[in-house]
């Protein structure tokens, strides 16, 4: 069940907010038995995964915060059960058959991979390190701990929240009139977002990925991949912002995970914008432990690679994840070793014509089922041939619509514009005052969102999330 189908939308929803509206202190129960409902309805009884992770991070919570000794083997053991039950479900086919080829395996490796995993994984992982930092206070009712990390607006594809940044979120929460307006302004832009770009962009992209790149002419081929760079973009940004309008509703403040990355002028600054909870969860659970930048160029190399070889892993069990993790991570470590200096000095185009390529090119890797077909499908994009299915044999006039719309929509120029008439959907906006002329141009903006993106849902359209199955 995705935000973007109409169960959510017409049944779910509102009776999640009818009920939570009326809890009064009972509102973390409400929100807890809805989470786990809306998970059960899309995994069945693989939600008995979600509870054993939350068991787990639940008593080794406890065990950080009554033992002053053995408080690291505590730690160890809450991190490797993590690590277990995510490596079980999510990697334990690409070892047995890629890596390690077993001809016959003595397991099966067929395993269904639970929706989510890698972000209530991740979540789990932050709360016992915050514990056993300090950052945070164990939480003795375990219904707060699970309600944090099953909480079902941002439980399946992120934001990735910080235990220590909403803790007190959990106990005590205020839901203002400005909190309701800008999570209906966040959501429903959101959904736009993913309904009528992503979605419109998947149809091209799928298409012409699943045609041999030796059918294609190089038209097509850079077609496709400029449909799917910004259907990834706004699937995954749309549930996010998504994601964070429900958070406004219920009274809590999830962090920004966008930040217009496609107009970054080097790989370090796109990564400083794009999925920005997971950057940064890198970098403080990972990278910085090892040593960060602190001990000498070679080792901040090495993080840097390791870093980036796990977040392609992170993203799924197969080589070309990660190689488009080592893909970013290789140009990350030439412009650590001295190129972000010769970009400094450059024309501000140049900067961005270098990103968009290396992040385009990526892409293909990403989205590629395996690496041959990433290299021929590169290839073809600089194909003198004329033979090949062409552009125009693919894309519609609607899809060209909305492949300029998305072009508009990924930088800040609709955003600095729509500042002169209405109450922008800027994070930590809600924290300032508006006109009321402003808010209410932003109520109309907002359900005429919602309204094309209901029309087109109700119409039947295929709406999957990407990020669902990392």
């Amino acid at each position: 069940m995705g935000f973007s189908s109409s169960i959510f939308l017409f049944l779910f929803l509102p009776v999640f907010l009818a009920a939570y509206l009326v809890a009064g202190r009972y509102r973390n129960l409400v929100l807890l038995a809805f989470s786990l409902l809306f998970y059960f309805f899309g995994e069945g009884y693989f939600v008995l995964v979600l509870l054993i992770s939350i068991g787990l991070n639940y008593l080794v919570g406890l065990g950080l915060g009554r033992s002053r000794k053995g408080r690291r083997r505590w730690l160890l053991f809450g991190v490797c059960g993590n690590l277990a039950l995510l490596a079980y479900f999510k990697y334990s086919e690409f070892l047995v058959v890629d890596v390690l080829q077993f001809p016959q395996p003595t397991f099966p490796t067929d395993l269904h991979l639970p929706i989510g995993i890698s972000f209530f994984t991740f979540q789990g992982l932050s709360y016992l390190v915050d514990v056993y930092r300090g950052h945070a206070s164990a939480d003795r009712s375990i219904h707060r701990v699970a309600a944090y990390i099953c909480m079902f607006p941002q439980l399946i594809a992120g934001p990735i929240v910080r235990y220590a940044s909403i803790s007190e979120q959990l106990v005590r929460r205020t839901v203002t009139a400005r909190c309701v307006y800008f999570g209906l302004l966040f959501f429903s832009i959101g959904l736009a977002e993913k309904v009528v770009i992503a979605d419109t962009l998947a149809e091209l992209a799928d298409t012409i990925y699943a045609a041999p790149p030796d059918t294609l002419h190089a038209s097509a081929a850079w077609i496709g991949g400029l449909a799917y760079m910004f259907q990834i973009f706004f699937d995954f940004s749309g549930y996010s912002a998504m994601a964070i309008g429900l958070g406004l509703l219920l009274g809590f403040e999830f962090p920004r995970n966008f930040n217009f990355p496609y107009i970054a002028g080097s790989i370090s600054e796109f990564w400083r914008r794009w999925h920005m909870t997971l950057s940064f969860w890198f970098r403080d659970y990972v990278y910085i432990p090892l040593g960060g930048n602190r001990l000498g160029a070679w080792r901040t190399y090495r993080n840097l690679i390791l870093v980036f070889l796990l977040t392609g892993l992170w993203h799924g069990a197969a080589w070309n994840f990660i190689f488009w993790g080592c893909w970013h991570g290789l140009f990350i470590l030439v412009e650590r070793i001295g190129f972000s200096e010769i970009l400094r000095q450059t024309h501000v185009g140049v900067r961005h014509v270098y990103t968009l390529a290396v992040v385009y090119f990526g892409w293909i890797l990403f989205r590629s089922p395996d690496l041959e077909h990433a290299a021929e499908l590169a290839l073809q994009h600089f194909s003198v041939s004329q033979e090949g299915l062409s552009a125009s044999a693919f894309v519609t006039n609607e899809q060209l619509l909305v492949l300029g719309l998305a072009t508009l929509f990924s930088t800040p120029l609709m955003l600095r514009l729509s500042q002169t008439f209405m109450a922008t959907c800027e994070y930590e906006a809600w924290r300032q005052t508006f006109p009321p002329r402003k808010l209410v141009t932003g109520l109309l903006v907002s359900g005429i969102l919602f309204g094309l993106s209901a029309i087109k849902i109700l119409s039947g359209s295929f709406s999957p999330f990407i990020y669902f199955r990392f």
